[in-house]
């Protein structure tokens, strides 16, 4: 099912990836707001001029980088002449600041009781050539950033700053233009000296904050923030941002003050009631107080759906389903067009087993679509992508595949409809249509991995091995750590017949997992069969010190080595195996045979010697040994081995015995029952 949540307390007020920072919009609009109304008596607005009083200016939005570190508004550029001079630019009061690149921003020249306008520094009262030179290099770094040449302006304007180091609109400017430059260290410089040559402007404050929040320095964006709202009370994006910072410092009481500040100041501001329900309710434990803000937000905003989908989540939360069925049922009722209202209605109706009601509502909605206007397919492919996940709910999988299909027809575009399809054609058993409708997924969205390895897993359930295996290189080249995607795939490749694959796919798993022996001999088998016999023997090696008890692994390295003409190898791994189980008599066998294509008879004889002198009532191993020397025609060898014995040990009574009557194997009786590994 669609998650069932609204807005979050814990929103993140900064999102890194890729190199790129993105902040929250509205704190750009809040910036360019501010700058389009600078107070009379502040220092030089944002959006501004050189240092030095001249002719009017013409501002232009500087181009846009294609990926920025910052998301930040736009540095004007006066035209050629020097600063602006607020009689001369507009005789009517209003400043005239060009058009904001932030399609959110005020519209410019609006005015305010705060903030009538923008205004420059003093006039001199006469010339200054060092005013001069500094405004000629403000108007040529305006001209260079207009041009796309940020390094020149950034150049020109840190020499302005040398003659005029107190000039606010330099320092910002400057702050704006390395933080698109990507360099935040040089851009925090800037802005910080912006604060401290105007500790009262709201707008450096808040510059200040964000570049604070972009480097993730959380807590020291604190002050600024509060002085911005402190400064600028009136100004709503201020207090957002100070309310989500505050939440993200688990200072939740603090977070609702400025949430509550919204609500109460603007009766419409439905998110400020949201967000101080939530955080009442989800951080607070208040569902009281929840309850007044969304009750409050309702009371006022009876057509908003956001509010009768918060007052569904809060009655959830205190599982009171029957309360939020009658919610949304209000809400569908006020707002019949607002679709989000019947899923969220679906929801609650399935938390409530009532799937035949949930499918209901789903219907009701889709037949309210809006035929053949704009965007009428998308969305009534959402709302099929939610009726299928109902009946998938309802344990419908032919009713869910038909509607997540038709859903992937009207959104060509994107894979969840298809991948969704395939799960419900999964438990059809329909493999065929499930492993059609999952490649079609990994073509649109080809990275992501999650979508591919349910291709792969698809396509060995439909026994396409060969198809199976590349998807599983590609998921497993960009997952390498899944252990039981490398299972799988190692699965795969011996379904495939194919040894050297398995072998590499199992060399990936087995050091995720090294202290699995099964798998070490496994990969042993798959090494020998690819032809790796070297390699095979140290995977075996492996599995063997993991459970030195299991003489099953020691006969099979003791067999690889042998294959792999390795007979001193095999002779040692045999000794350390009858070392561990000295009652299993065809280990004595096979180190003799070892010793032979050792060409190391004697010696493999006296080993055997030493070990039945220790053990004289070994009658298993006794018999085991002679008869290995009976089948080979060597009764002297025999002797040899019962005289060794005796001599080792004079109380051998079973070798005395042998040794008095031998003419072949030691009889039968003498031997004790062997014990199989």
């Amino acid at each position: 099912m669609l998650p069932f949540r609204g807005m979050s307390p814990s929103t993140r007020l900064v999102m890194m990836g890729g190199g790129l920072l993105a902040l929250v919009g509205a704190e750009c609009a809040f910036l360019a707001f501010l700058s389009s109304r600078a107070p009379a008596h502040a220092p030089a607005p944002l959006i501004a001029s050189a240092p030095t009083p001249g002719e009017p200016s013409a501002t232009a939005p500087a181009p846009r980088p294609t990926e920025q570190v910052f998301t930040l508004p736009t540095v004007a550029t006066p035209a050629p002449g020097g600063a602006t001079n607020p009689a001369m630019a507009n005789p009517g009061g209003k400043p005239n600041l060009g058009t904001p690149t932030n399609p959110t921003a005020p519209v410019p020249g609006a005015t305010s009781a705060l903030m009538p306008g923008p205004a420059t520094g003093p006039k001199p009262a006469a010339p200054n050539p060092k005013m001069a030179q500094a405004a000629q290099l403000f108007d040529q770094a305006s001209a260079s950033l207009k041009s796309g040449n940020k390094t020149a302006a950034v150049s020109l304007w840190e020499q302005v700053v040398k003659m005029a180091p107190t000039d606010l609109a330099t320092r910002q400017n400057l702050a704006l233009v390395y933080a698109e430059l990507n360099k935040p260290k040089e851009a925090l410089t800037h802005a910080r000296a912006a604060v401290k040559i105007a500790p009262k402007d709201p707008k450096a404050q808040f510059q200040l904050a964000r570049l604070l929040l972009a480097t993730k320095q959380f807590k020291e964006a604190l002050e600024p923030l509060r002085a911005t709202v402190r400064l600028a009370p009136k100004e709503r994006e201020g207090h957002v941002l100070l309310a989500r910072l505050l939440i993200d410092l688990r200072q939740p009481k603090e977070s609702l003050q400025q949430w509550t500040l919204l609500a109460q100041s603007n009766k419409n501001d439905i998110e400020a009631h949201i967000m101080a329900a939530t955080i009442a309710n989800d951080v607070l434990k208040n569902p009281t107080e929840a309850q007044k803000w969304l009750g409050r937000a309702l009371s006022q905003n009876p057509k908003a759906p956001p509010v009768y989908l918060a007052q569904a989540q809060l009655l959830m939360s205190r599982r009171d389903v029957k309360g939020a069925k009658a919610v949304l049922e209000q809400g569908v009722k006020a707002v019949p067009n607002a679709f989000e209202l019947y899923s969220a209605q679906a929801e609650v109706l399935v938390a409530a087993k009532d799937y035949a009601g949930a499918i209901g509502a789903m219907q009701n909605a889709l037949s309210r679509v809006p035929k053949g206007q704009k965007g009428a397919d998308q969305l009534e492919g959402r709302l099929r992508l939610a009726l299928g996940k109902v009946y998938g709910d309802g344990k419908k999988a032919k009713e869910a595949r038909d509607q997540f299909v038709r859903a992937s027809q009207l959104l060509p575009r994107e894979p969840e409809p298809l991948a969704l399809a395939a799960m419900a054609e999964t438990d059809l058993k329909d493999y065929s249509n499930a492993a059609k409708h999952l490649g079609q997924a990994v073509a649109i969205v080809p990275k992501n991995p999650r979508t591919r390895i349910m291709y792969a897993q698809t396509l060995a359930q439909n026994k396409q091995w060969k198809e199976a295996d590349a998807q599983y290189a590609i998921y497993c080249a960009s997952q390498p750590r899944d252990k039981e995607s490398l299972a799988q795939w190692a699965s795969v490749a011996h379904e495939l017949k194919n040894p050297k694959r398995e072998a590499e796919v199992l060399g990936r798993l087995a050091p995720l997992v090294p202290k699995d022996a099964r798998l070490w001999a496994q990969l042993a088998s798959a090494q020998m069969a690819s032809g790796s016999k070297s390699a095979a023997i140290q995977s075996m090696q492996k599995a063997w010190a993991l459970v030195p008890g299991d003489l099953s692994v020691a006969l099979e390295i003791a067999d690889l080595q042998s294959a792999n003409k390795d007979a001193d190898g095999a002779m040692n791994t045999l000794q350390k195996a009858i070392n561990n189980r000295p009652d299993y008599a065809p280990l004595y066998l096979m180190y003799l045979q070892a010793g032979d294509a050792a060409k190391q008879q004697d010696e493999a004889r006296d080993y055997i010697a030493q070990k039945l002198a220790n053990q004289p009532q070994n009658g298993g191993a006794l018999s085991a040994a002679l008869k290995f020397y009976d089948d080979k025609k060597r009764k002297d060898d025999g002797r040899a081995l019962l005289n060794a014995v005796v001599a080792r040990n004079p109380k051998a009574d079973l070798a005395k015995k042998a040794l008095d009557s031998y003419d072949g194997p030691a009889p039968s009786a003498a031997a004790e029952p062997t014990k199989a590994p």
